[in-house]
């Protein structure tokens, strides 16, 4: 994804306090919205085909 630790770590963190993901164990979160997953994992295609068409 080309992003530094420290990058990551700031999302992760705005993540964490709006109530999107929470910490599970060390490296892993999870997501606290229902049914998330499912909808990353499906349109996981095109949300990285929109991502890079942006750079």
């Amino acid at each position: 994804m080309g992003n530094t630790p420290q990058q990551v770590s700031v999302y992760r963190d705005k993540l964490i306090k709006n109530g999107v993901i929470t910490p599970t164990e060390w490296g892993f979160v999870d997501f606290k919205i229902p049914y998330l997953r499912d909808y990353l994992r499906e349109h996981s295609e095109h949300i990285a085909y929109h991502m890079h068409a942006r750079e």
